[in-house]
């Protein structure tokens, strides 16, 4: 069986109570486990023990920091399935002059001054918020 994500470690064992009880947590700990697809690094080393004594020495150190990174990568972008991280092709960008100025016409790119990036703080960003409500209020 292929290994592709924390869950599929996690059923090697027919029950989570049987895991729990190897690993020294409580059943619901495992359930919690599962759900994230994460186990946290400190359950590693006896989650590989026991793996390796119900005979399945596929379970390495190496493969949990696959399937855990695999899991962040997806996280951020939605991908993460490929064996290697995914890398989305940039779409082109065209420009076009609005008011004088070259603006991008990419996905969303109208809405680049609105990004969080953009901002020094939160404090900056409730104040656009609130001048932006005024705006919206005087119309």
């Amino acid at each position: 069986m292929r290994m592709r994500t924390i869950s599929d470690v996690i059923q090697l064992w027919p029950r989570s109570a049987e895991l729990a009880r190897e690993l020294g947590v409580s059943p619901p700990r495992i359930s919690d486990w599962k759900n994230r697809n994460s186990i946290p690094a400190a359950y590693w080393r006896d989650l590989i023990r026991a793996a390796q004594k119900r005979g399945h020495p596929e379970i390495t150190a190496d493969l949990l920091v696959d399937l855990h990174a695999r899991e962040r990568l997806k996280e951020q972008t939605g991908f993460g399935e490929e064996d290697r991280p995914f890398q989305q092709p940039q779409p082109e960008q065209s420009t076009v002059e609005v008011g004088g100025r070259p603006i991008d016409t990419g996905h969303f790119s109208r809405f680049k001054h609105l990004r969080r990036s953009n901002f020094a703080s939160v404090e900056e960003i409730n104040e656009h918020i609130r001048a932006l409500r005024d705006e919206w209020d005087h119309r």
